[in-house]
């Protein structure tokens, strides 16, 4: 397994990954109004914004 910091096209693939995970799993037994909060706050916007703080640092496990 290779651990290295993720790059460009990269970032947006594991937006859609953590997205597509918590839609999956973490999203089961919520209610309908909890689980479209959390997707209205997890937009692309927000998470490059996150990106953009220095101490925030993204690794992918390859």
């Amino acid at each position: 397994m290779n651990v290295r910091f993720l790059h460009g096209q990269e970032v947006e693939k594991a937006f859609l990954l953590i997205r597509e995970v918590f839609l999956q799993t973490e999203s089961r037994g919520l209610s309908q109004s909890s689980v479209d909060s959390f997707l209205k706050m997890q937009t692309k916007d927000a998470f490059q914004e996150m990106l953009s703080d220095e101490k925030t640092v993204f690794l992918g496990a390859l």
